[in-house]
């Protein structure tokens, strides 16, 4: 089950690498992006039921450090949409 979480993982990763590159390239707005990554994650995991919101965001999360995100960005945008720090 592990590897296969990875794998899902590493191909969401790669699906949101050119994304992840869009918004590391630019200015920054908002300190580390973390205003670009939470309109990202948002888009992201917005079809996902309330009670697998926070699953989502975290796998989200992970999957846009795994793809090259300012982790510090991720994480703040991440505390920011669940009330908590899931990373």
């Amino acid at each position: 089950m592990e590897h296969i979480a990875k794998q899902l993982l590493t191909k969401y990763a790669g699906i949101l690498k050119p994304m992840v590159e869009a918004i590391e390239t630019k200015p920054e707005t908002t300190r580390n992006h973390y205003g670009d990554y939470m309109a990202l994650i948002g888009r992201c995991t917005k079809e996902a039921p309330i009670e697998q919101k926070a699953k989502r965001t975290q796998f989200t999360a992970l999957a846009l450090i795994l793809a090259g995100a300012n982790t510090q960005g991720v994480q703040d945008a991440t505390q920011l949409l669940t009330g908590g720090n899931y990373l």
